[in-house]
């Protein structure tokens, strides 16, 4: 089996690196990237081009992962994904700590140095960043992402395609609708309605959407 990553940046870099730390099986790792002017490599790793590089692989003999931070883009990507016919697996770093009753669905990266406790719940396709925290008894919905640091004390909910910044404090028992963002620094008291974002210490809304933030992949036709 291969592994194909796509997209470059944090995410990828992340991956990578649990990847150079495990035993992960794979006979070769390449990279596409739907971008102009791209490099050769990336963290010595190939790069094949665009998505439309999927096109010559056969679904049987490569896994896909979506790296992609933004929940909606994500969405979009593991959508195209699906239709194709590609399985996206889960990756876990050696240096997270997640207990033997969590629950860590398809298609998510759980970074280093962060704690999924006991009883807890992570959706498919969702990133729990390095140094973040899904203390016990708490869920995180799919296509949800956590930067690094972000931290969800007991108890807690996060609906589906949320995003918690970098440094957020999610307190007990309280919830996140599904859509809703919480900016980097965030101190969250109170519930957070769907399709909100918050920010501040404490928490208070900034922006209202009407429903999940639209995302499509790039016009390949704009790229040279």
């Amino acid at each position: 089996m291969k592994l194909i990553i796509w997209g470059i940046g944090g995410v990828t870099s992340s991956l990578i690196s649990v990847l150079e730390a495990t035993s992960h099986g794979y006979s070769s790792i390449e990279i596409l990237q739907d971008a102009d002017n791209l490099p050769e490599a990336f963290l010595g790793y190939a790069i094949r081009g665009t998505r439309q590089y999927l096109d010559t692989c056969d679904p049987s003999q490569y896994h896909v992962f979506a790296a992609s931070s933004t929940p909606a883009i994500r969405h979009a990507m593991v959508s195209y994904l699906q239709a194709k016919g590609f399985f996206m697996p889960t990756f876990t770093s050696p240096l997270a700590e997640v207990r033997r009753t969590a629950k860590i669905g398809q298609g998510c990266l759980i970074q280093s140095f962060c704690l999924v406790d006991h009883f807890t719940e992570v959706g498919d396709y969702s990133l729990v960043g390095g140094y973040s925290v899904v203390a016990h008894d708490s869920r995180v919905g799919a296509f949800s992402s956590l930067y690094v640091g972000a931290r969800m004390l007991g108890f807690t909910e996060v609906g589906e395609r949320c995003l918690l910044g970098a440094g957020t404090h999610l307190f007990a028992y309280r919830k996140m609708g599904d859509g809703s963002a919480a900016s980097m620094g965030s101190m969250v008291f109170e519930d957070v309605p769907a399709f909100v974002t918050v920010a501040g210490n404490p928490a208070q809304v900034i922006k209202q959407y009407t429903g999940f933030k639209p995302a499509k992949l790039r016009d390949l036709n704009a790229i040279d």
